[in-house]
């Protein structure tokens, strides 16, 4: 489902019941913005789920409660209360084009001689490396379920999406073509499943992961 940007703020303003303050900035200020920079269809229309995640930042609520009511917006309707590894990627992407990522976390950087070049990422990638570290340090704590390794086996490597784009290596040269082999190495073909896979407690701690680290929560003590 797909609505407009500012009649959807508008209604959950409403529905909300006015306005509120955050990080100094009006909620009303911050999501007029969003309406200007997000990127639409040929309607007008952004995602439900993308706007859900813009509007979180504006809600009063700890990040515990913001974390568990996202858990419930992308989960997949099933008993186990899991969420799936096409739902988790969805959400990264949300978060992405909301601007609620860092901004080391949305580029990857090349060592390109003599000057280094960047790419945007892709949430597959991002995914990727958070779960990667988030399975290094279950394994320290001996907290290691097992199935967080195979998601690791899966997107630790590029996409094909992930690679640096032919373009940029044809106006880079033979400099590049080391860069260009290593790329070639890390590429796979990423097709997430729709099984529930992930618990709220594995979304919670994916998404305070330094690799991913949402309104860069990763940098406080919680």
């Amino acid at each position: 489902k797909k609505a407009r940007p500012d009649q959807f703020f508008n209604f959950a303003a409403k529905a909300l019941g006015g306005e509120f303050e955050t990080q100094g900035m009006k909620a009303s200020h911050l999501l007029e913005r969003l309406c200007i920079v997000l990127e639409t269809d040929e309607n007008g229309e952004v995602d439900i789920n993308t706007l859900i995640v813009a509007l979180s930042m504006v809600v009063d609520s700890s990040i515990d409660e913001r974390l568990e009511s996202l858990f419930r917006v992308f989960m997949d309707a099933n008993e186990d209360q899991k969420i799936s590894e096409k739902s988790l990627i969805d959400f990264v992407d949300a978060l992405m084009k909301t601007y609620q990522l860092p901004v080391r976390v949305l580029t990857r950087e090349f060592n390109s001689y003599p000057f280094k070049h960047y790419q945007k990422e892709t949430p597959e990638h991002i995914l990727g490396k958070a779960i990667n570290s988030m399975v290094k340090l279950r394994k320290k704590e001996k907290v290691l379920e097992g199935y967080e390794e195979e998601m690791v086996e899966k997107y630790c490597g590029a996409s094909t999406k992930d690679s640096m784009d032919d373009s940029l290596y044809l106006q880079l040269g033979e400099d590049a073509e080391k860069d260009r082999e290593v790329e070639q190495k890390r590429k796979m073909v990423i097709k997430p499943s729709a099984t529930p896979v992930w618990t709220l407690r594995d979304f919670k701690d994916i998404v305070m992961m330094r690799e991913l680290c949402a309104w860069g929560e990763c940098n406080s003590k919680r």
